[in-house]
């Protein structure tokens, strides 16, 4: 999954499902968060900027999930 700036906002892309457009890049790291909290741990990847990519692990037992 991942969340990446958008014309909107911040946009959260799930596998699978619809992006969800959030309104501050907290909000969508929060629904990241939570959709992954469920699901076995897979990697987060927040794109904040052309040159600036953060990547995490969240899901299962993961630190911060």
């Amino acid at each position: 999954m991942h969340v990446s700036r958008s014309g909107e906002g911040w946009e959260v892309v799930l596998p699978g499902e619809q992006p969800v457009t959030c309104e501050t890049l907290d909000d969508a790291r929060r629904v990241a968060y939570l959709c992954g909290a469920h699901a076995r741990p897979c990697e987060l990847i927040v794109r904040e900027g052309r040159d600036h990519v953060h990547r995490e692990l969240v899901g299962g037992h993961a630190a911060g999930a």
